[in-house]
């Protein structure tokens, strides 16, 4: 195999589909490459295959797959073939501890998942205790990577991706008044409501009004009314896919203003569930496929989708290969040191310089929904958080963080 993995993508020829690939062998001369062979690599992906939170990780199942066999087409790692077995977490946090338990007891090299954060967080709590890596594919609450020092993550957090909000809300839009709307006890929507609010204010925004709900069936014409009455030209709906019942109901009422929000919205889900009927909105994600990368042709020629969850999951398993073959070696002490030192890592999601925290410093793409069609907007490189996420975290685990 080619050596330098720093410089892999150098000789990108696009128009004639040949990738250069140094490090993990798909070069020019791909189609010659040995196939893989002796022990395999296995690579455990912890995702819900039964429960509520199946349907919603489909898409990193199918990003997963395809890498392993774009990988063992081309080589595999270190001339070993890359194994791929989904555990199931059942949509609970028992499953997701147990299936990461299981994972470790069959070998796995490196852990993926466990797609939400509520999953993620138990999964990675056994990764660390086993001294085994484990790299986040949509995990964007920030207290993931403070479990420990084998903890990564391949997305932006929660707070990069509310300063962005709150910067293009004041700089880009020119808006002053924001009303802020969040689910009770989640903490996806609270990090990046408070994160949202911090950078907002601090820009010289004002928040007239939070509120917070349970189920967005629930919410009554009155609260809908508070919304409306409080006069904000944005409201930023910091939820999931059912923030799109939140704003048809609040555009049916006849309210004036722009609408916001976070990753939690780009899901078809949220286009089934009314954000194909919404005049204009915006909000934060990952990945769009008119942003044609290096990798853009490959991900879409071999997966079939521009989904970003398949995106994001192509891209973890890609960043774990890519410390494997910096490593030289499965063994997960010296790869858990090779992920900790990326830098100008590129996938499909963009360029991916890994903090001291195992969070990246990686773009976040701004959409805005024109007639319930997601149009790009923008591609923006937030600066490291002047607002560190352990914010709001006990003492003592703070310590044990910048401790590691």
């Amino acid at each position: 195999m080619a050596a330098g993995i720093w410089k892999y993508f150098a000789s990108i020829l696009l128009a004639a589909l040949i990738v250069g690939f140094d490090g993990l062998g798909v070069r020019a001369d791909a189609h010659e490459q040995a196939a893989p062979s002796g022990d395999p690599i296995l690579f455990a992906g912890i995702w819900a295959q039964s429960g509520r939170a199946s349907d919603s990780m489909e898409g990193e199942i199918v990003g997963a797959e395809c890498a392993v066999r774009y990988l063992n087409e081309h080589g595999g790692v270190l001339g070993r073939p890359l194994v791929l077995k989904v555990y199931d977490s059942e949509s609970t946090e028992q499953g997701a501890r147990d299936a990461a338990e299981t994972a470790v007891e069959d070998g796995a090299a490196v852990l993926l998942g466990a797609g939400w954060s509520m999953l993620s967080i138990p999964a990675a709590r056994v990764a660390q205790s086993y001294g085994v890596p484990m790299i986040s594919c949509m995990s964007t609450n920030p207290n993931l990577t403070l479990v420990g020092d084998y903890i990564f993550r391949i997305c932006f957090t929660d707070s990069s991706q509310g300063r962005v909000l709150a910067s293009f809300a004041r700089n880009g839009l020119h808006l002053g008044r924001a009303a802020v709307l969040r689910i009770t006890g989640d903490e996806y929507s609270m990090y990046l409501s408070q994160s949202f609010i911090r950078g907002f204010e601090k820009l010289g925004g004002q928040v007239v009004l939070e509120m917070e709900y349970k189920e967005p069936t629930h919410i009554t014409e009155a609260e809908l009314g508070r919304v409306q009455e409080a006069g904000p030209d944005l409201v930023v709906v910091a939820g999931h896919d059912e923030s799109a019942f939140i704003v048809t109901r609040l555009q049916e009422m006849g309210m004036d203003a722009v609408y916001m929000g976070g990753d939690g919205w780009d899901t078809e889900s949220f286009l089934k569930k009314g954000g194909n009927v919404i005049g204009s909105g915006y909000y934060t994600t990952h990945w769009d496929s008119a942003l044609d990368g290096p990798l853009a042709s490959v991900f879409k020629q071999y997966c079939g989708t521009t989904a970003t969850t398949a995106a994001l999951s192509f891209d973890a398993l890609l960043l774990a290969a890519n410390a494997i073959e910096r490593a030289g070696t499965a063994d997960p002490v010296i790869m858990q040191k090779a992920l900790a030192e990326t830098r100008e890592f590129i996938g499909v999601t963009g360029q991916v310089d890994m903090t001291r925290r195992g969070d990246p410093q990686k773009q976040v793409v701004i959409k805005r929904i024109v007639d319930g069609v997601p149009q790009l907007v923008e591609s923006v490189l937030p600066q490291d958080d002047a607002h560190s996420p352990e914010e709001g975290m006990p003492q003592d685990a703070r310590e044990q963080k910048s401790a590691k």
